[in-house]
């Protein structure tokens, strides 16, 4: 079985469910405006779902901050776990092309393959 992404980005447009914020019931690129330039890839392998997401940053960000997240980068998370608390960031990101998330994604889940 081979961990296969699959673009979700059109999922970003679903609105914001937050009662009580002065944005509830906008669409989330309406609520965060550079969302609509934000991407982000799912694949279920193994158990887990992973996520890779595409953050291209804003205008006045300082250096440390587009080095810090400009890019691609990579969590995953049990299925049916929910709570962005369970996700898990991989480490090393934001890497430069899709191709090194995803290739951190494979490599992470041989870690925990080989781990159990």
């Amino acid at each position: 079985m081979t961990m296969r992404f699959e673009e979700v980005s059109e999922r970003l447009g679903a609105t914001l469910d937050y009662p009580g914020n002065k944005d509830h019931g906008k669409p989330l690129n309406v609520a965060i405006p550079n969302l609509g330039n934000v991407r982000l890839w799912q694949a279920v392998h193994g158990g887990y779902s992973w996520s890779i997401v595409y953050e291209p940053g804003v205008e006045h960000w300082s250096d440390d901050e587009k080095a810090k997240f400009v890019g691609y980068s990579a969590s995953y998370r049990l299925v049916g776990h929910t709570s962005s608390s369970q996700t898990i960031r991989i480490d090393g990101g934001p890497w430069d092309s899709f191709a090194k998330a995803e290739e951190a994604c494979k490599r992470t889940w041989r870690q925990i393959r080989s781990a159990s």
